[in-house]
């Protein structure tokens, strides 16, 4: 018995397709290191020792500096300790995002004050110094080019520049604490050097594309440096360096020295190395034992980069040093973490659970369980206020109870993750690390150090008093990042001057944040690094009171045009085709999309954030007009698209196969659109001719879309296509008024709407009549339809 019948009609071309509906840093200003700072010294880092705090719910390291030179502060000692957070005790790590890491050797300029925790050395007793700014109050000097940096700050001549900036600022005469110390003889024996012929060269490497700290997957992350020179058997100031993924400075200036756990080996015409974390796109050099160093000419391209664990044995009377990709883990018996917002609002605390960044976190936490896959879970508030080592995930935002010093100026929200590792006593052997958990501390303008606006959202960063809000969704999306292992890289800004109109946002994980931007959607390299921290890799982790499995994988949502087609169509685009834009899923390919100043017809530049495309083609008649209509257009969320600024730009480019990345040609048509209806018509197309249309969220909106092609320029028009179901047959009614280069009409049927086959061929001189065809042999149930027309 035939119980209904359903009539479906699609227009297809020749091949049938379905179309499927750190924290970051903020520039501090030298005035505010200098007025907020209660001392400021010159010195060099020379030990470093990890503790836990009197409860043992926190790591961290106690920096001592030899003093040099005093420029604020009264009785200051040959020696001061400087806390930094995080460390290694034994085989328990914490990494703290976008706060300062000191090693040993390291010279510079410290801004200093004690910490507000009161914590204290768990040596001399004595309470710790905090630096200012974090990272950004330690100017390290590079006395090869006689300068001072910091993320967002460099400084040329330490003497004749930096020390007379920071006198006039103070209005204090210099004390010299070690006169046996002088920036004049450093400067002339880095001259020395640099004059000196070096015995080294790097003559070549590879690969030239790795994903920095990927140690699970040594093709990726190991670097063989070929050359000559280098020295037999490394000692000294033996070193390989890499551009600082922290930091502007262009010089390879992050040191890996010879007796580190990422030098694999060391001969004098080949040296092998595992690409640090912090290691950034840029040149490389290797630093041979008399401190002359050779200097690569072709930079490395770091893809993306992930944290690593560095447990320190010593604590345990083990004299060795491992470095580890720790993995996500199962640690909730659901698949994965389960993390809790902080209602405490003791201390100065605000409750999380019933402020607006509850909502933007939301947001942030979907996109990357979209995309990447992630299994994060919220669980039930929590009164905890403190970063600890307590198995709870806190969300909570900066409180003087937190057990950490408050937020340092210019840090915008701070991730800790807790890393363990299970070992084998004898032989020694540290297995797999494992993320035991998180936690993410938020900026709280009522304790934090420094004040900046944010912006919760849905809406986009809008000018507050002399500076733009900061957009708080893309600041979590980058905290999410770390918490899902991901690191730092290093993608500077496109634009020179400096310009809100002209500047293209860095990639997510991106030291430095920039005001008035939005990244609330992926680039590439995030994309690709959350794809890879999140899939589980099957390793051996042992079996001391840790987790046993890894986290697991949710599933994750692909759209099918994020990218420039491989393909343009081989015969012109159907009338009427129908083409579903998902920019709430879509990431950027910087290496495959349009450079910034190629997308709004004006050659000035725009923000490249989420995109996609889709190639056409023309008819052969002379018919030169495109027209859009756009249907079914939401925004994610909602709300967004009452906000100003919000939308989609369209450009269409004259090309018939994808340009390479970031040398496309300028666009021949360019429109907006924030709402369902037709976009102004596209002109002046050639016949027979490809095109390439293009989307993108303005300032990262995301919104999802149909848009339907028809105009002139296509071949064929269909004014109807309808039936019914007559004495046990179905009637389709057909009428085509316009066919351009049309060879046939093929008529396709399917049970269930996804396998098609060809029931019957129109006419071919008969297009434009109205036309019946009949199916004499119906299903039984629903019955599909749809029309294929071949070029």
């Amino acid at each position: 018995m035939k119980l209904s019948v359903r009539l479906l009609f699609a227009l297809l071309l020749s091949v049938v397709l379905f179309f499927h509906g750190s924290s970051q840093l903020y520039k501090v200003e030298l005035d505010e290191k200098v007025k907020r700072s209660s001392v400021i010294i010159e010195g060099k880092v020379i030990a470093h020792k990890g503790f836990w705090n009197e409860a043992r719910t926190m790591i961290f390291t106690s920096n001592t500096v030899e003093v040099y030179k005093v420029f604020k502060g009264n009785a200051i000692p040959a020696t001061v300790e400087v806390i930094t957070q995080g460390g290694s005790v034994g085989n328990r790590y914490l990494e703290v995002s976008d706060l300062l890491d000191l090693d040993n050797g390291q010279t510079g300029m410290f801004f200093c004050l004690p910490n507000s925790a009161g914590l204290k050395s768990p040596d001399t007793k004595k309470v710790l110094y905090d630096v200012y700014g974090s990272d950004q109050g330690f100017l390290r000097y590079d006395f090869t080019k006689n300068r001072a940096y910091s993320p967002f700050a460099s400084y040329d001549g330490i003497e004749q520049n930096l020390y007379g900036l920071v006198k006039q600022k103070t209005g204090l005469s210099v004390s010299v604490t070690d006169p046996s110390f002088s920036i004049a003889d450093k400067i002339r024996q880095a001259a020395a050097h640099t004059e000196q012929t070096t015995a080294a060269a790097i003559t070549s490497f590879s690969p030239s594309t790795v994903n920095a700290g990927a140690l699970n997957d040594p093709a990726s992350s190991t670097l063989t440096i070929n050359g000559s020179g280098f020295g037999s058997t490394p000692s000294g100031s033996c070193a390989v360096n890499f551009k600082d993924g922290n930091s502007n400075n262009t010089v390879p200036s992050y040191t890996i020295p010879y007796t580190s756990p990422y030098l694999v080996s060391w001969t004098d015409t080949k040296i092998v190395v595992k690409v640090p974390p912090r290691a950034a796109t840029g040149l490389i050099s290797v630093t041979i034992n008399d401190g002359t160093n050779s200097t690569s000419l072709n930079q490395l391209n770091v893809f993306y980069s992930v944290l690593n664990a560095v447990f320190d044995f010593s604590s345990i009377g083990v004299d060795t040093i491992v470095a580890s990709e720790p993995r996500l883990m199962n640690t909730n018996g659901s698949g994965g973490y389960t993390y809790q917002y902080s209602i405490g609002t003791a201390g100065g605390g605000v409750n999380f659970a019933t402020s607006p960044a509850n909502e933007t976190f939301s947001r942030a936490v979907t996109t990357w369980k979209d995309l990447a896959g992630v299994n994060f879970i919220r669980g039930a508030n929590t009164s905890a206020q403190a970063i600890a080592d307590d198995n709870i995930n806190l969300i909570v935002f900066d409180n003087t109870n937190s057990g950490v010093p408050v937020m340092a100026d210019g840090v915008l929200e701070v991730t800790y993750s807790w890393y363990s590792t299970c070992y084998i006593a004898s032989p020694f052997q540290a297995l797999t690390a494992q993320k035991t958990g998180f936690d993410i501390l938020i900026r709280n303008e009522g304790v934090s150090i420094g004040s900046y606006p944010f912006a919760d959202g849905p809406c986009f960063p809008v000018l507050a008093g002399s500076s733009y809000e900061i957009d708080r969704e893309m600041v979590v999306l980058h905290e999410l990042g770390h918490a899902m292992n991901l690191a730092h890289i290093n993608d500077d800004y496109e634009a020179s001057p400096a310009s809100y109109a002209y500047l293209n946002p860095g990639k997510v994980m991106h030291y430095a944040i920039l005001d008035y931007g939005d990244r609330r959607s992926p680039d590439i390299s995030a994309y690709k690094g959350a794809l890879y921290a999140v899939t589980p890799q099957a390793n051996t982790y042992g079996s001391c009171g840790l987790y046993a499995a890894e986290m697991t994988q949710t599933s994750v949502t692909v759209i099918p045009n994020d990218e420039c087609p491989l393909t343009f169509p081989a015969g012109a685009t159907v009338k009427g085709t129908a083409v579903l834009f998902d920019l709430t899923h879509a990431t950027s390919n910087k290496s495959k999309d349009p450079q910034f100043t190629a997308v709004n017809c004006q050659n000035n530049g725009a923000f490249v954030v989420n995109n996609a495309y889709y190639a056409f083609k023309t008819s052969a008649a002379n018919n030169s007009t495109l027209s859009v209509t756009i249907s079914g257009y939401t925004t994610t969320p909602a709300e967004l698209a009452a906000c100003t600024g919000q939308g989609v730009r369209m450009a269409v480019y004259d090309v018939n196969t994808c340009p390479s990345g970031q040398n496309f040609p300028q666009p021949i048509a360019c429109r907006t659109f924030t709402s369902n209806g037709p976009v102004s018509d596209v002109a002046g197309l050639l016949p027979n001719h490809s095109y390439l249309l293009y989307f993108d969220g303005l300032r990262n909106t995301k919104a999802s879309f149909t848009a339907t092609l028809n105009g002139s320029a296509l071949p064929i028009v269909l004014t109807r296509f309808t039936g019914e179901y007559l004495n046990g047959k179905d009637y389709l009614y057909i009428e085509i008024t316009q066919y351009i280069n049309v060879k046939e009409v093929i008529v396709q049927k399917s049970s269930d709407g996804q396998g098609f086959t060809d029931i019957g061929t129109l006419p071919s001189g008969s297009f434009s009549a109205s036309q019946t065809f009949i199916d004499g042999e119906p299903f039984t149930g629903n019955n599909y339809y749809r029309l294929k027309i071949v070029n």
